[in-house]
């Protein structure tokens, strides 16, 4: 059974982000927004599938080999947004990951990306003419998960 199970119910779709960015580093496996459907402006539906999905499709016609982490793991989920409740919903699709997970999250791109409060710090401490090691010494103090290193 998938640890990204859940019946829980989140807030804004920030929230729902939050919490399958968290359990996919636990578990081991990073995950991605694969496409979103917006209605007037707002995003009702996002598809969510394993970084290593999907097949590298290169533009240019080379000799040269090159590397891609794509894998094609069938791996997805979908979280909906509810309007009758205000809140979002996450639903696993069937299909398990084809690859072991990850022991080492640092190879993952998406996984280095600051949170929306990161950013909020950033942004309050260079207003404030904080050194970019003394900002990222406050980053991680305040969380030791943190993205950032």
């Amino acid at each position: 059974m998938s640890g990204f199970s859940t019946d829980q119910v989140f807030k804004s779709r920030e929230e729902l982000m939050e919490w399958v960015r968290n359990t996919g580093r636990s578990l081991g496996y990073a995950i991605v927004t694969k496409r979103s459907k917006a209605k007037n402006g707002y995003v009702s539906k996002v598809v969510l599938m394993c970084d290593r999905g999907g097949v590298y499709k290169s533009d240019k016609d080379s000799s040269r080999e090159t590397g891609t982490r794509k894998i094609n793991c069938p791996f997805e989920m979908v979280g909906k947004f509810s309007k009758k409740n205000g809140s979002w919903t996450l639903k696993v699709k069937p299909g398990e990951h084809n690859h072991p997970p990850g022991e080492y999250m640092e190879g993952h791109p998406i996984l280095k990306r600051l949170t929306p409060n990161e950013h909020q710090l950033v942004a309050e401490l260079t207003g404030k003419c904080v050194f970019p090691k003394d900002i990222l010494g406050v980053m991680k103090e305040r969380d030791e998960l943190s993205s950032a290193w």
